[in-house]
């Protein structure tokens, strides 16, 4: 539409020595509707990749964080549960002199995290959450225990996770249960 018009004023130019008021604000004035159609496009699609990306940050940060815990539970040799925000459990995973490793949902710190103590003197590290310059944060996260070995201690652990972002408000939420092959039956 826009190369017809200027396809007339072209021609017309040919024939005169200059533009018409009414051509020339003609001309301005698609050119004004078609660059505002160009901003909308533009910013719906900036919103929908802010939105992807955080929905993409929230699965990454979760599935992490669970499979940190599955993989270090799969190994595990005798597991506890202090409540349903903290589990503990043995494993030469780390290090054969400080066994036991902790996994703390922390609510007491802003933003909420997945913290992991190998015992080995590092402290609680955060695996998840608790960046105060990143939106991710871990909304929930229990540990139940699904399956007890025949000494009454549980071998079959439920961890159920939700992350989410502060930005978006978007939330992504995980479960799984993992059974520690080498507890004893």
């Amino acid at each position: 539409m826009l190369c017809m018009v200027f396809t007339a004023i072209k021609r017309r130019l040919a024939a005169q020595q200059g533009v018409t008021l009414v051509e020339l604000l003609l001309t301005l004035a698609l050119t004004v509707l078609l660059l505002q159609v160009a901003v909308q496009v533009l910013g719906v699609s900036l919103t929908e990749w802010q939105i992807k990306t955080s929905k993409t940050e929230l699965q990454q940060n979760a599935r992490f964080a669970v499979d940190s815990i599955v993989r270090d539970l799969q190994y595990a040799k005798s597991i506890t549960l202090s409540g349903s925000k903290q589990l503990s459990f043995f494993s030469d995973k780390y290090s054969p002199n400080a066994p036991q490793v902790t996994y703390t949902y922390d609510t007491a710190a802003k933003p909420y995290a997945i913290r992991r103590n190998k015992n080995d003197g590092s402290g609680a590290q955060p695996v998840a959450g608790g960046s105060p310059t990143s939106p991710i944060t871990i909304s929930s996260c229990t540990f139940t225990s699904l399956v007890n070995n025949s000494a009454g201690k549980p071998k079959t652990i439920h961890i159920a996770l939700t992350a989410l972002d502060t930005n978006t408000g978007q939330q992504f939420s995980i479960e799984t249960a993992v059974t520690a092959n080498l507890v004893a039956p």
